[in-house]
């Protein structure tokens, strides 16, 4: 039995399910199905996307099916190797105004964009093959990190899943210390995964991918790691407006991480957010303050997590809590504060905050301001396909459409309806 097949076996075990159930919902022949779990037919790209869809498991049965295969190292590879090219996924808006994903040609991508990192999933890692394993993991990361910052997140997904599924075969290999190092991470990119879902805004496999990150981390024992997975866990809750969810998730992470540290800063940050969704100014505001204090008094070790944590990070979401209070022109003037002082690596992020703070200037009526700022949003979300900051844009589109007749509000809403074309009838899309 393939790794594919056992998996796909395990998620069918977990949900109690048969062979003639899964075929009959996934709409495959049962013989079709029966044969690639034996091992008998490989698994197409497309049931593995499918089977994926089906059990939202973030991509890990697609990369299963692509390590299974020859290994893809250039775009004209990709191309010369599959009848159809392959596929990937871009933005469009569907008619209630959300973004969905739908999957495209490779090929069409490859010849008209020439975009290298289409074939990322079989390019070798420069430098990430030396060293004991935990190590060699962790530079792959860096790269797929850096990779994401460049080119956003959709072709670096099924990558990075690959990788897990990687390091979870070694585990039979190793033991004590070194299996911990390893799973540890694991860890690392399964949150990762879960960051890379919710930009694109496939929350259901952010939420698994987060899910498998707790489980790992109480597995080592490492409280930072589960402390800051509660972290995370929260600041999706909050960007699935779940305001409840949040505030309780983001409260255990506090009680779970240290006093002071980085992750109860974070943790703290998003608890806020999440009292902003439920209303409550006053409680944001208190708990922006103390992310502050905490950020500004972690003196410890640096490790893994929140790394990024400091003032113009609780900045932005501050400014973020209070649009969600409709407090606009403070948002709007913490979001331009912020935004001076956000770290240049940090590209994909400022595009976003960009949203936001045209967003905000729309909520003031400064219609053109907004307009000349989402332009600069987009161009940095038409780069990175990043669905936060074209979800963000599609919004700011529709507050800002009263105002068309102004010259600079038109070009922007021509340029969002270019850059995120309407799906078309039929065509296969994944989550918002």
């Amino acid at each position: 039995m393939t790794e594919f097949a056992a998996e796909v076996e395990r998620l069918m075990r977990a949900r109690q399910m048969g062979l003639r159930e899964l075929a009959r919902t996934a709409h495959y022949d049962p013989g079709h199905l029966s044969r690639v779990l034996r091992g008998i037919k490989p698994p197409s790209a497309k049931l593995s996307q499918d089977l994926d869809e089906l059990f939202s498991c973030g991509g890990t049965l697609t990369a299963l099916a692509l390590l299974a295969g020859p290994r893809v190292r250039t775009p004209e590879a990709v191309c010369d190797d599959e009848p159809d090219g392959g596929t990937t996924r871009v933005p469009c808006r569907i008619p209630d105004g959300r973004i969905i994903f739908v999957t495209v040609s490779r090929r069409a991508l490859v010849q008209n964009a020439g975009l290298a990192a289409l074939a990322v999933a079989g390019v070798p890692l420069a430098g990430a093959d030396a060293g004991p394993p935990d190590r060699r993991f962790l530079a792959r990361r860096e790269a797929m990190m850096q990779l994401d910052n460049a080119v956003g997140p959709v072709d670096v997904i099924p990558v990075a899943a690959g990788q897990v599924t990687l390091m979870r075969q070694l585990w039979p290999s190793l033991a004590g210390a070194d299996l911990r190092r390893l799973i540890l991470v694991q860890v690392q990119f399964a949150d990762l995964l879960g960051w890379l879902h919710q930009d694109i805004g496939e929350y259901t496999a952010a939420r698994y991918w987060l899910d498998r990150a707790l489980e790992w981390a109480h597995i080592t024992a490492d409280s930072d790691s589960a402390a800051f997975i509660l972290a995370r866990k929260a600041q999706l809750a909050g960007d699935m407006h779940d305001p409840a969810g949040a505030i309780t998730v983001a409260e255990a992470a506090i009680r779970h991480a240290s006093p002071g540290s980085r992750i109860s800063a974070a943790a703290t940050t998003y608890a806020a957010y999440g009292y902003a969704l439920a209303g409550d100014r006053a409680a944001c505001d208190r708990l922006c303050d103390q992310a502050r204090t905490a950020a500004g008094a972690d003196t410890a070790e640096p490790g893994p997590w929140a790394l990024f944590m400091d003032q113009p990070y609780i900045d932005v979401h501050q400014a973020r809590s209070h649009a969600a209070l409709h407090d606009y022109r403070t948002a709007a003037d913490r979001f331009r504060a912020a935004i001076s002082q956000l770290q240049p690596l940090y590209y994909r992020d400022r595009g976003v905050y960009l949203a936001r703070e045209a967003a905000a200037h729309a909520g003031t009526g400064e219609a053109e301001h907004a307009a000349a700022l989402g332009l600069q949003a987009l161009s940095i979300g038409a780069e990175t396909r990043s669905g936060r900051i074209l979800t963000e844009l599609a919004h700011l589109g529709r507050a800002l459409a009263p105002a068309r007749s102004s010259p600079s509000v038109s070009e922007f809403l021509t340029a969002v309806d270019a850059a995120i074309p309407a799906a078309v009838p039929g065509r296969k899309a994944g989550h918002r």
